[in-house]
């Protein structure tokens, strides 16, 4: 074989023996005590067993090519016999370092429970084996036209890159052309205008071959196999969360009402917890048991009102109290949604008329049906 041939060998065996070292290294790392889960890793593993594939491959290519090589006559092996005690040495070195390195290196979150480096490394070499083979491949079939195995057929150079319109539109279109269009014209003629009986493009039927394989996987997904949700059920998850989330939005506006946003809550829980709240806070003791009034405070049931009688001015009056006439301010001591409660149960009392009822103090209110805001 000439001398380039042996070059050749030479490159790919030393590659081999490098590929050999490195799988060594990552074998090494795999067992290392710093990392006992690798061994327990699938993605470490299937890597692993990848790169060993590849490389039983490369060593059966290269068998190949030595075997092609010696055919013609027969070649030294001393290259051959010093490089195996150096893939030796070179697995046994490999091997160390990465235990060494493992050791030092700093603890990396990495990726699929890896180290980066030992990812991308093992990724690395993947990509340079299939590189390789490749290579070897081509080597092989140079190797057979020269060695008159096989007949090397001349062949125009092709472009690398051939892509036209004409090209585009036979492999998408299947349009037919031009000078072609008499074959595939038909009786059919309206106007002078001649129909073509072109077939379908191809792009047009790939993507109706999509349709039909999303449709089987919907079916089975869905409705055979029940791994998914169905539309109906998709809906109720929809309507629950979003019941749950108006649910939360009502507490946040509840917690956060002030008298600008207060309303009238004519809802029994909410006047219910506005009369206990009435009651538990002797408010009683100045407006009356039923808010009749007495010496001290006006009457609530009427329609005379001091400060307003709308439910933003009941609740304020509530928050910020009137100092003046010894009326204390609610909002350090009722949360602003009980106090909407509140203000909204003493708002209902109007035209209660209660037995023993204080004669009426203020200006008379005169109730707007805008203000009457309820939910």
């Amino acid at each position: 074989m000439n001398k380039i041939k042996k070059k050749i060998l030479s490159s790919v065996l030393a590659t081999v023996v490098i590929l050999i070292a490195t799988a060594g290294s990552l074998l090494a790392q795999g067992q290392s005590p710093e990392a006992p889960g690798l061994l327990t890793n699938s993605t470490f593993i299937t890597l692993l067993a990848i790169i060993i594939v590849l490389l039983v491959v490369i060593i059966s290519l290269s068998s190949t090519i030595k075997n092609l090589a010696e055919s013609g006559r027969k070649k030294n092996n001393a290259k051959l016999n010093t490089m195996i005690p150096l893939g030796i040495m070179l697995l046994v070195s490999g091997s160390s370092f990465a235990q060494e390195s493992l050791s030092a290196a700093p603890v990396d979150a990495g990726i699929a429970g890896m180290s980066s480096t030992l990812f991308y490394t093992m990724i690395t070499v993947i990509v340079v084996e299939f590189m390789l083979i490749l290579f070897l491949v081509s080597t092989i079939k140079e190797l057979l036209v020269s060695l008159g195995y096989v007949t090397k057929t001349e062949e125009a150079p092709k472009p690398l890159f051939n892509i036209s319109w004409e090209w585009f539109n036979t492999k998408f279109g299947a349009a037919v052309p031009l000078k072609s269009e008499a074959e595939v014209m038909t009786d059919h003629e309206y106007d002078g205008i001649r129909e073509l009986d072109n077939d379908l493009p191809p792009w047009w039927k790939y993507m109706f071959y999509l349709t039909i394989i999303f449709a089987v996987v919907y079916l089975f997904h869905f409705h055979i196999l029940r791994t998914g949700p169905s539309q109906a059920q998709e809906y109720s998850n929809e309507m629950a969360e979003g019941e749950r989330q108006k649910q939360e939005y009502l507490k946040f506006a509840a917690a956060n009402v002030d008298e600008n946003t207060v309303a009238f809550l004519n809802e029994p829980a909410a006047l219910t917890n506005g009369r206990k709240i009435f009651t538990d806070n002797n408010c009683g003791s100045c407006h009356g048991e039923v808010g009749e009034g007495n010496s001290i405070g006006p009457n609530l049931t009427d329609e005379y009102w001091l400060h307003g009688g709308s439910i933003q001015n009941i609740f304020k009056s509530l928050k910020y109290g009137i100092p003046s006439k010894g009326m204390i301010a609610w909002q350090g001591q009722i949360k602003p949604n009980d106090m909407q409660d509140l203000a909204s149960y003493i708002y209902s009392l109007k035209g209660s008329n209660p037995a023993n009822a204080k004669a009426p103090q203020g200006e008379l209110y005169e109730e707007l049906k805008i203000e009457n805001d309820t939910i």
